[in-house]
Order: structure tokens, then C-alpha cells, then sequence
């Protein structure tokens, strides 16, 4: 991978989403906790709000968090 494009392209990204799920999730903001009902076929949180309820996306989306935190850190220092 072109070191260029590793560090100013898909660092800055991952990083960038990791903090914003985690965050997200912290604060309670309403598009990741409470989805409206009518995005259900196109957005899996509000899917999944219907499905198991608010604990399921707050897991999940703390859960993406890592892993996308995981993700960053791989490809700064195993790629």
C-alpha cells in the first residue's frame, strides 16, 4: 500500500469513524441510539432497533468503534 495513501487517506478515516461511533454512542446522539422506524431498509441501526431493541445498537456500534480503532492500528503498523 503507497505509504502516502495509507497515512493521509485511510488513517485519518478510520480514525475519524472509530471516535465518531464511540462518541456517538457516549452522548446518546439519536442517529445512533434511536433511528427512525422508516429507514429500515436502508439503515441497519434502525433495523436492528426494531429487531432487538437500544442495548443491540449501542453494543454494536461501541463494538464498531474497535474495531475500526483495531483496523487503524493495523494498517499504521502491520501494513
Amino acid at each position: 500500500m503507497d505509504p502516502a495513501f495509507k497515512y493521509y487517506f485511510v488513517m485519518p478515516i478510520t480514525l475519524l469513524w472509530a471516535l465518531i461511533s464511540m462518541l456517538g454512542v457516549r452522548k446518546e446522539w439519536k442517529c445512533f441510539i434511536d433511528p427512525p422506524a422508516c429507514l429500515e431498509i436502508v439503515y441497519s441501526q434502525s433495523l436492528l432497533r426494531i429487531l432487538f431493541g437500544k442495548d443491540v445498537i449501542k453494543n454494536m456500534a461501541i463494538t464498531t468503534g474497535w474495531i475500526s480503532l483495531g483496523i487503524a492500528f493495523y494498517v499504521m503498523y502491520g501494513l
